[in-house]
């Protein structure tokens, strides 16, 4: 003889065999879908570390500016003073990107010289004006080397201003 189960057990068993009330993955494999269970390292971030994920990619663009920004050196010069670039060798060369003055009686100029007897000095480059009317061209210069370049600012009142770089070939 089979035990007879009572009626409300019965329905209930076979409530649970057919899924009702149950989620669909849990009536499948009869246990606990796992959306249920937190996953701590994805909802906890330190607050400070949100922060710095925020500030590192522009840390990383300003770093990567200054890297390369770096090629041309600036000098100002006082007026009526002369200044002297570093030498340029044989297997180099020089690129003066800007030369400005302030007012424009008379102009600076850069003058080279081939060494290592001097010889004649020539004027490569005039400044450019910065209040002239109509407005003064700014004229960049190549000087192939071996050469010393030197820059007189040529203004009695106001500054010069020149920015250059120099390479290998």
């Amino acid at each position: 003889m089979v035990p007879r189960m009572l009626p409300d057990a019965q329905e209930r068993v076979n409530l649970l065999r057919l899924g009702v009330g149950t989620k669909k993955s849990q009536r499948r494999t009869g246990h606990h879908p796992r959306s249920h269970i937190k996953n701590v390292s994805k909802h906890y971030v330190p607050r400070s570390m949100k922060n710095f994920l925020q500030i590192l990619p522009i840390a990383l663009c300003g770093l990567a500016g200054t890297a390369f920004a770096d090629d041309f050196k600036s000098m100002v010069i006082t007026s009526g003073m002369l200044a002297d670039l570093p030498p340029i060798h044989g297997d180099q060369f020089m690129v003066i990107r800007n030369f400005t003055q302030d007012d424009g009686s008379p102009r600076g100029v850069v003058t080279v010289t081939k060494p290592p007897n001097g010889g004649t000095s020539v004027n490569v480059l005039a400044a450019a004006v910065l209040d002239a009317s109509p407005p003064d061209v700014i004229n960049s210069e190549v000087i192939a080397g071996p050469a010393d370049v030197s820059v007189t600012c040529g203004t009695t009142t106001g500054n010069c201003f020149i920015s250059y770089r120099k390479d290998s070939n």
